[in-house]
């Protein structure tokens, strides 16, 4: 992965969404980095389907609708 791959770039619903993102952001970096930690032997795809799993739950669904 490299920064700001673009298979990884979604859009907020809207600039509000976005608020607070110091917080939720930091909250969703620990539980990514967690997981993968806890899943060091996940391939590419077993990560990426998380993650897509991970978009499309409700708090994260709120922010960004089109998910991941």
């Amino acid at each position: 992965y490299a920064t700001r791959d673009p298979g990884f770039t979604t859009q907020e619903i809207d600039k509000a969404a976005h608020n607070g993102w110091q917080r939720w952001h930091r909250d969703l970096d620990q539980e990514v980095s967690q997981w993968i930690n806890q899943n060091q032997s996940a391939t590419k795809e077993e990560f990426e389907a998380w993650l897509r799993w991970r978009y499309n739950q409700p708090d994260l669904k709120a922010r960004f609708p089109n998910g991941f």
